[in-house]
C-alpha cells in the first residue's frame, strides 16, 4: 500500500495521533495538494448538486450563507457525525465551486 519512497515510520506516527490531530494533518496535506493545483474531478452527482445550488442562488441571491458560516457547519458535522474525510473534502470542493460560480455569474473577479 505504501510507496517505496514513503517512510513507514512517518505513517505510523501519523496514525498514532489523536483523531482531531489526524484530521487536522489530513486537511493540511489536502490543502498542500490542492495548493499545487490538483483538484479531483467532481462526480456527476456533485456537479448536479452544484448546478442546483447555483440555480437556487440565482433565483434568490440572499439565500447564500457566508463561507465562514458554512465552514463552521462542516466542522460541526465532522465533530458530531464523524463523517469521513472524503465527504468533508467534497463539501469543501462544493462550497468552493459554488462561490466561484456565483462570482463568475455576477461578473465579480
Amino acid at each position: 500500500m505504501l510507496s517505496i519512497a514513503m517512510n513507514a515510520d512517518l505513517l505510523e506516527a501519523a496514525k498514532a495521533l489523536p483523531l482531531p490531530e489526524r484530521i487536522e494533518l489530513a486537511e493540511a496535506l489536502w490543502e498542500s495538494i490542492t495548493g499545487e493545483g490538483h483538484e479531483p474531478p467532481l462526480t456527476p452527482a456533485q456537479a448536479d448538486e452544484l448546478d442546483r445550488r447555483l440555480e437556487e442562488h440565482r433565483r434568490d441571491p440572499k439565500s447564500r450563507i457566508p463561507w465562514e458560516q458554512g465552514k463552521r457547519g462542516i466542522g460541526s458535522k465532522v465533530r458530531t457525525l464523524q463523517v469521513s474525510l472524503p465527504v468533508v473534502f467534497r463539501w469543501k470542493i462544493g462550497w468552493r465551486m459554488q462561490c466561484m460560480n456565483s462570482l463568475a455569474g455576477s461578473g465579480a473577479k
